[in-house]
């Protein structure tokens, strides 16, 4: 299943994208570059980056990773490529795709990361089936999410606006952690709140090992 175009593929606001949203997702970011760095001296390690939007994380990458971002959005890519070009790194490569049908081999990369994606794609849980299945046995899957938590009266009255975000926004907020944790082949090593505005968190960071 491929994903509709605009306004859910961020078309429209790719121009003003980095202005909006750089500054609130920097931590969740800062947790992605903090992985980047530990793969750093890895010189055959390989990255992939599942909806790599305006390539924010992009002034992240060591010199050494062989690394490849894709998204769905040719607009956003445009924005990407150009910051690509003034890094001026070899190992950069960022192609149109559909993150919810990969077209990469079983096993193929070291670290897959996916930032304030799989709540903005249609299958969410196929999303992440995807990126488990190009991950290697041992290797990383990194996650930036806004996810429902059941118990809790604020994701009550989040789950109400789901139908709201999602037709003008983007975005889904029903996704809950049990149903990712429920995924086969993997392990939750790590949960991070981040991207925190005025002292409340709107995402979480997750960390995963495949098995």
């Amino acid at each position: 299943m491929t994903s509709k175009p605009a306004p859910r593929d961020y078309s429209f606001i790719a121009p003003l994208y980095d202005h909006i949203f750089q500054r609130f997702l920097s931590e969740g970011h800062h947790e992605i570059g903090n992985l980047l760095r530990n793969v750093r001296n890895k010189r055959t390690a390989k990255v992939l980056e599942v909806g790599v939007g305006s390539g924010l994380s992009l002034n992240y990458l060591p010199p050494s990773i062989d690394y490849k971002g894709i998204d769905i959005n040719e607009k956003m890519l445009i924005r990407a490529r150009d910051k690509a070009k003034m890094l001026g790194r070899r190992k950069i490569v960022l192609e149109l795709m559909n993150a919810q049908k990969l077209a990469m081999k079983d096993n193929s990369y070291d670290l897959v990361l996916a930032a304030s994606v799989i709540t903005a794609v249609d299958s969410p849980l196929q999303t992440m089936k995807e990126m488990i299945r190009v991950t290697k046995k041992g290797g990383h899957i990194a996650v930036i999410a806004n996810l429902r938590e059941n118990d809790s009266v604020r994701s009550q009255f989040v789950k109400i606006l789901d139908p709201i975000t999602r037709k003008y926004m983007g975005f889904r907020t029903d996704l809950d952690l049990e149903s990712l944790k429920r995924l086969r082949n993997v392990k939750l090593l790590q949960q991070k709140k981040v991207n925190h505005i005025l002292g409340f968190p709107l995402s979480s960071f997750l960390l995963f090992e495949k098995r």
